[in-house]
């Protein structure tokens, strides 16, 4: 029971008609011949994946790939052109900013709305007006019309419904976004609480970092097509990768240049014979080493261990980081980079060369790059991962990677000075300024 599976979604597509003028809609219709005057445009094609009870998912793609399709679908708002959906599981889904809402009525009367479409009688949901209210903190605004209220406030009080229904499953499409950080904070706290206590959460976001920490697993979409599923970090990965692809258009004497220096570093690196590669290891896969190949990590030393898979170091210690690189083409704008992650895939730390101000010369084949990074470990005891990377500035500021190797190392922080709560050690001080004591 505990591993039930409450979302199937099987084989799925979904067809619009699209039409260039308005009026060729019409002259479909009235057409006798029964000519065709729309393309079809596929939103959807061929989706499958299955969720459990308790498990968290995310939904990730660019704009356009279909995520606000699925999730309706899955809602019941839209109907597939083909597939089947079953759902197990009563659902609370925020969607789109305000629908299900009455502008012309208050918040407090769009509360008792919302639990009627969600099949609460006024009796229930009187029972949990209250929690509602405390959480969206909206103050008068509860008695003023809907049409009144800002982004914010409208999202507020939706999120506080969707939430204190009891939901099976939660869907949010992007609707935190808008809202102000701490009431985000809360939001996700909130979240976090439904996750611990067995809610299944569908989940769409353009912040990564939101879903590493969010979601247990996720799901890549593109073009309508799932590209990528598995471990939110593996997937996140994945998308990153995607987006460095759709935005290297460039001109064709650019590409035929960079298939030029292509072909040439791939005729190096076999020529060097990489089998011997010191590095070379389960680590190195598909997933958390890649890059155009125009430079190569030679070796890493994390405090005086050569190329290590784990290190030990105490909390509020040093670490260094030694990185070598040589080049296999011409580099105009290189920099070399580190960052340190949580396990569930939030950004603790980043550096690099440009950012430190010791920005890297211009690259020719053959050069040999060592770059040193110092820093001190101001985090609580736990597990983090290390990255580095070698890679390039391009147009508009565009980080074209050369050789990233993400989470190479796992930094197992022990025990430091004194305790304290969260990630960071912000060397707070602490002082009693006075303690009087109460006379006998």
């Amino acid at each position: 029971m505990e591993n039930k599976v409450l979302i199937t979604v099987d084989e799925i597509s979904k067809k619009y008609k699209l039409y260039n003028k308005p009026f060729d809609r019409l002259k479909e219709l009235a057409d006798p011949f029964r000519r065709q005057y729309h393309r079809d445009f596929w939103a959807l094609r061929d989706i499958s994946f299955e969720v459990r009870r308790g498990e968290s998912v995310g939904i990730i793609g660019v704009n356009g790939s279909g995520k606000s399709t699925l999730l309706q679908i899955i809602c019941g708002i839209l109907k597939p052109t083909k597939g089947q959906v079953e759902v197990n599981g009563r659902i609370s889904a925020l969607l789109e900013l305000g629908s299900g809402f009455n502008p012309e009525l208050p918040g407090r009367d769009n509360v008792y709305l919302q639990g009627a479409m969600l099949g609460y009688s006024p009796q229930e949901m009187k029972r949990k007006f209250n929690k509602i209210v405390e959480f969206a903190d909206i103050g008068d605004f509860l008695d003023q019309p809907v049409k009144t209220y800002s982004s914010g406030m409208m999202i507020r009080l939706a999120f506080a419904v969707a939430i204190q229904i009891d939901p099976e499953i939660l869907i949010v499409d992007e609707a935190l976004s808008v809202g102000d950080v701490f009431f985000q904070s809360k939001c996700f706290r909130r979240i976090e609480e439904l996750c611990n206590k067995g809610v299944t959460i569908l989940f769409v976001s353009h912040q990564l970092s939101t879903i590493q920490s969010v979601c247990q697993k996720a799901i890549l979409l593109d073009k309508g097509r799932i590209v990528c599923q598995g471990d939110s970090r593996t997937t996140v990965e994945a998308y990153i990768r995607h987006i460095a692809t759709l935005h290297g258009a460039r001109d064709m004497a650019t590409i035929q240049e960079d298939i030029r220096i292509e072909k040439e570093v791939k005729e190096t690196v076999a020529a060097e014979d990489h089998s011997k590669d010191n590095l070379g290891d389960e680590r190195f896969s598909a997933t958390n080493r890649y890059g155009t190949g125009k430079a190569r990590l030679l070796k890493y030393v994390v405090n005086d261990l050569n190329n290590c898979k784990q290190i030990v170091v105490q909390s509020a210690a040093s670490l260094k980081i030694r990185l070598t690189y040589k080049t296999h083409a011409r580099i105009e704008k290189p920099f070399v980079a580190i960052r340190i992650n949580t396990v569930t895939g939030v950004q603790i730390y980043g550096n690099n060369t440009t950012f430190a101000n010791v920005s890297l010369e211009s690259c020719s084949k053959g050069d040999e790059i060592e770059v040193e990074f110092e820093q001190y470990l101001y985090l609580n005891q736990g597990s983090y991962l290390l990255t580095f990377a070698f890679a390039e500035w391009g147009e508009h500021g565009k980080v074209i990677h050369i050789d990233r190797f993400v989470d190479a190392v796992h930094i197992n922080v022990a025990g430091g000075p004194y305790p304290y709560a969260g990630i960071c050690n912000f060397q707070g001080k602490v002082t009693v300024l006075n303690h009087t004591k109460q006379e006998a």
